[in-house]
């Protein structure tokens, strides 16, 4: 019925039963056991390690006793070795393994962590454990901008079909993903922003510091700038100390903090941070071509910094420091 709405590619039934223990031979392992479709591996992408299968729709016709196991589950039952084609005693059954997840990264989930999970066949789990009503209905859209219309029409073929109110929210429970996406995508930029802020007026923080030291050294050497505009020193050349000098401080800064950002992204990557986390956080690397613009962009910063002073140290009369000294 949903599969044949507008807004909808497709639609499965998902049935779960939490704590269930899986055993091969010794080994033992607790966790989700879940009926679904075929379909279910691409509306929950679902991949599949090389040499294995998901579900298939023959599975599902047949009542195949077929299995396809989540990586950590994998892992805990058969270790190292190659789980695909061996069997997993599952509600005192056995079940050939057809296929196995990758290792991958889970950030968030509806009913449990996916890769302690094992999914059979939705018409095997209904013979063996005699359950008719699914737990969930998984539904993927065709344009995940029109999720307030498919929502609206789930609800109106469901509770014609079911005998409820569409308007009542509390009827169904709809969990939109496209929405907990959206809004991790925006604690994430969230994020970035903050941290551009921050590189920014650390940005401006060192220019104002660029421009004050080359204030004070300005000011310290009055008497020599004045005995070489006296001598016929050219504006030029009594600007040109400044200047220099305020490009090589913040070049030679901008070089050093590039090396300890280095080594302290280089100390961050080795820690021993959960894999989830790190799917936040992302893992710390130096750009070596953005690391050289903000140099490049820093030198450009400390000569604007240190023109000011310079112009004022081009300006001196010589007259007027040699009285004072």
């Amino acid at each position: 019925v949903l599969a044949a709405l507008p807004d909808v590619r497709g639609a499965v039934l998902e049935h779960s039963w939490w704590g269930q223990t899986y055993r091969v031979g010794e080994a033992r392992h607790t966790g989700t056991l879940v009926g679904t479709q075929p379909g279910f591996a691409d509306l929950r992408s679902r991949r599949v390690r090389p040499g294995g299968r998901f579900l298939s729709r023959r599975d599902v016709d047949e009542q195949r006793r077929v299995c396809y196991l989540g990586s950590t589950a994998a892992r805990a039952l058969f270790g190292d070795a190659e789980p695909v084609g061996r069997e997993v005693e599952i509600v005192g059954s056995p079940f050939l393994v057809v296929g196995v997840a990758p290792e991958e990264i889970q950030i968030s989930n509806y009913n449990g962590d996916e890769r302690n999970k094992v999914y059979i066949p939705g018409s095997t789990y209904r013979a063996l454990t005699g359950g008719r009503n699914p737990s969930y209905i998984v539904v993927g859209l065709i344009d995940d901008k029109r999720v307030e219309s498919a929502s609206r029409a789930i609800l109106g073929a469901l509770g014609s079909r079911r005998g409820f109110d569409p308007t009542d929210e509390a009827a169904l429970d709809i969990q939109d993903y496209i929405e907990m996406q959206d809004m991790i995508g925006a604690i994430l930029g969230g994020n970035r922003a903050l941290t551009a802020i921050v590189g920014i007026l650390g940005f401006l923080v060192a220019a104002l510091g660029v421009a004050n030291a080359t204030w004070v050294r300005v000011e310290e050497k009055r008497r020599e700038i004045g005995l070489a505009m006296a001598l016929g020193a050219r504006r030029m050349h009594v600007m040109a100390p400044p200047l220099a000098e305020a490009c090589v401080v913040a070049l030679g800064g901008g070089v050093i903090g590039l090396a300890v950002a280095g080594g302290v992204f280089g100390a961050a990557a080795g820690l021993d941070i959960p894999i989830e986390a790190r799917a936040y956080l992302g893992t710390p690397l130096v750009s070596m071509g953005l690391g050289a613009g903000i140099v490049v962009m820093l030198a450009v910063a400390g000569a604007i910094s240190g023109w000011v002073p310079a112009r004022r140290a081009a300006r001196v009369d010589p007259i007027i420091v040699l009285r004072e000294e």
